[in-house]
């Protein structure tokens, strides 16, 4: 028998609050992801050693790149710190600090990279997203979807 995957909606929030020192004393966005049928959700062990690809276009793909709405990455360790990279198909990498107990989200496949601050770079798309833990081994969960 066949999977049968069925349309189903996702409501992500942020917000916040009592920032009034900053002069933000509320601020709150919500966005609702209708109909969401393709996606990717995993929990991996991160280890120091090696880099481990979370995400590539293999997962959520059209065109050889990542092609998702969203994706939420969160270092579920409670002391040490991983590192991301987003690599395109032309070897161009970014890299991010994911430290303990912090998450970031992703909601486009386009980066780019300058190495000489003179001027911006084009744009390439994502295609692969690699992780790896500085002092020892993480769990992170990572969860991707496209509408």
């Amino acid at each position: 028998m066949a999977t049968v995957i069925t349309p189903a909606n996702a409501a992500i929030v942020a917000a916040i609050t009592g920032l009034t020192g900053l002069k933000i004393a509320d601020v709150s966005e919500s966005v609702t992801v209708s109909s969401n049928t393709e996606g990717e959700s995993n929990t991996k062990n991160i280890g120091i050693a090696a880099e481990v690809t979370i995400l590539d276009a293999s997962d959520i793909e059209t065109g050889g790149a990542l092609d998702f709405d969203g994706v939420f990455v969160i270092n579920k360790d409670d002391t040490n710190f991983v590192r991301l990279r987003l690599a395109d198909t032309g070897a161009h990498t970014v890299d991010f600090k994911l430290d303990a107990g912090r998450f970031m989200f992703f909601w486009n496949t386009d980066i780019s990279v300058s190495t000489t601050e003179g001027a911006f770079a084009a744009f390439t798309q994502i295609d692969t997203i690699i992780a790896q833990a500085d002092t020892a081994p993480c769990d992170i969960q990572i969860v991707a979807f496209r509408i």
